[in-house]
């Protein structure tokens, strides 16, 4: 009941709803996680994906709607699966090797006309880094989203 609660006062805060979620740690159990997005009314989870590895955790790059295996039944919550996560590109040195990992699986994503989805965190765009993340996240919505 706490969940649905304060999704409500963050919309009356922002003034408008809230129907996009993405848990932090991207802690994910399925059915459990689902279940409880599908009951507090949201439509879309970003949470899918690893934190420190490029990969997709569900298998695809493509969103999908949430099967319950247990109950049978389509849930109407739809799962955008992440490529990656800022945190899976702090062990390159310099931005030249986050952008050749990125542009790898860009470059693949789109032959099969999949979603790109990049997931960064504020600790590292707001944190003393060795790189300056700000800046290549600027760079990177500039490269692959405008």
């Amino acid at each position: 009941m706490y969940f649905r609660e304060e999704k409500k006062q963050l919309g009356n805060l922002i003034n408008r709803p809230i129907s996009y979620a993405r848990l932090r740690y991207n802690k994910v159990n399925v059915p459990a996680t689902y279940r409880n997005l599908v009951e507090t009314e949201f439509t879309d989870d970003f949470s899918m994906g690893y934190t420190h590895e490029i990969g997709f955790r569900a298998g695809t790059c493509t969103p999908f709607y949430f099967y319950d295996i247990n109950t049978e039944v389509r849930q109407p919550i739809k799962i955008h699966p992440f490529a990656m996560h800022d945190y899976a590109l702090v062990k390159y040195k310099t931005k030249e090797e986050v952008f050749e990992k990125m542009d790898r699986v860009y470059r693949l994503v789109k032959q099969v006309k999949g979603d790109f989805v990049l997931v960064f965190s504020n600790e590292l765009l707001g944190g003393k880094q060795p790189l300056d993340w700000m800046q290549l996240y600027q760079s990177m919505l500039k490269r692959y989203y405008v």
